[in-house]
């Protein structure tokens, strides 16, 4: 027979049990339910705060990244007896983190001189994969061992909760990327011009990447100066020392042909990304974006979402770099409207020959050998390229192509490449 103590140990056992089976649903019912890691981890802080009756407990999580622990969930339930930053120092904070076992300290002195009782419990993952650490406070009494075993117990579900959340914040990384990437083709599809196109592709960059400003430089038509082409917030980039500082950074990135981030920067440049446009082996240019909101530095994934957008960025560049140079080319001999029919129709192969009926103009000056013989050789310049300027107007004007010009001879196409049913007429 057992006797009473026996019997009131056993159901002291019991409530534990009973309550640590409790707390152990709750936590998973609350990761199951609650996919984004953020609101997983607030509602988790909530649960063990009620559970314990603790005043405030805070859970602080290992950045992947920059392994520097970060400070991602503040739970009050009461108001403390001091203010809680004077609290939680980093100092204080830091101690915390380099604990591998749950520690307690009761009387903890506060800095307006009372005190207070305090349970800190490492995340870890395995044997030694620390994700962080949890810690909790209370005014009126001190944790209990039976307390503390069952914070060690919701610690074994709360670590596998926060590599969950870790798997969505990564599959949400990966879903935005490939929504950028539709976000970006949706403004190289709106067929605008040019350099709207690059202000409305910088002011994306911005907002997509929570930056202060979005960038493009270009080379100028000789290909060998870099030039500021669009930029969201052109006063970041006035002063000597900012414009200095980008472009010895984007001069980096072209000579390393990748990505380069850089966080260490002083000033009001404190952080900058630059990616090389790269199509086909040549250059064009550099993307990029300058300081992270809400942050000092640019993450693995914001340099993911950068390539993300590079790569759409490289190619709508370049074809319309490649139409700026055909116009260029071109616009001297060929009507500008024709010129746009077939820059909008790259599908059509205007090169392969096919049966047409059309009007051929061919056209030289009367007399243009004794002409030559009796003309000097500087004005006999002067009149050809005035008479074969004066012809190529008024083919243009008439919407004919200009095939070629043989000394003195103009030789010019009407109905073709496109159909003109007045050809002979023009």
């Amino acid at each position: 027979m057992m006797n009473e103590q026996e019997i009131k140990a056993l159901q002291q056992e019991l409530a534990a049990a009973k309550k640590t089976l409790s707390l152990i649903q709750a936590i998973d019912q609350i990761r199951d339910g609650s996919p984004d890691p953020l609101a997983m981890l607030s509602a988790i802080a909530k649960q063990i705060t009620d559970e314990l009756n603790a005043d405030l407990c805070l859970l602080m999580l290992r950045n992947r990244e920059t392994d520097e622990i970060e400070l991602k969930v503040v739970h009050q339930k009461r108001p403390l007896s001091t203010n809680i930053n004077a609290l939680i120092t980093p100092a204080r904070m830091n101690k915390v983190n380099q604990l591998r076992r749950t520690t307690s300290w009761q009387k903890l002195p506060f800095p307006d001189g009372k005190e207070g009782h305090t349970v800190a419990v490492p995340i870890i993952m395995g044997e030694d994969h620390v994700l962080g650490s949890m810690l909790l406070i209370r005014n009126t009494s001190a944790f209990t061992n039976t307390e503390i075993q069952l914070l060690e117990t919701a610690e074994d579900h709360i670590d596998s909760a926060i590599v969950q959340g870790y798997a969505y914040h990564d599959l949400r990384q990966y879903v935005n990327e490939i929504e950028t990437i539709y976000q970006i083709d949706r403004i190289r599809d709106q067929g605008l011009p040019f350099d709207d196109m690059l202000t409305a592709v910088v002011s994306k960059l911005e907002n997509l990447l929570n930056a202060e400003a979005g960038f493009v430089m270009l080379y100028d038509y000789t290909g060998k100066n870099l030039e500021m082409r669009a930029v969201s917030h052109e006063n970041l980039f006035q002063p000597a020392q900012q414009i200095q500082q980008l472009n010895e950074i984007a001069a980096a990135s072209l000579t390393a042909g990748n990505l380069i981030c850089r966080n260490d920067m002083t000033g009001p440049l404190n952080s900058l990304m630059c990616l090389p446009l790269i199509l086909n082996e040549r250059i064009i240019g550099v993307l990029g974006v300058a300081n992270r909101k809400g942050s000092a530095h640019f993450y693995q994934s914001d340099q993911r979402l950068l390539s993300a957008i590079g790569s759409q960025m490289d190619t709508a560049i370049f074809e319309s770099l490649e139409q700026k140079r055909l116009r260029r080319v071109l616009g001297r001999s060929v009507d500008p409207r024709i010129m746009q029919q077939i820059l909008s129709n790259p599908g059509i192969d205007f090169l392969e020959g096919e049966r047409r009926f059309l009007t051929v103009l061919y056209a030289d000056i009367r007399g243009s050998t004794t002409l030559a013989e009796k003309t000097p050789p500087e004005q006999l310049v002067r009149f050809i390229n005035s008479y074969l300027s004066e012809m190529t107007h008024v083919i243009l004007e008439s919407e004919g192509t200009l095939d070629k010009f043989v000394g003195d001879e103009v030789m010019a196409l009407f109905g073709a490449p496109f159909s003109q049913e007045d050809h002979a007429l023009r």
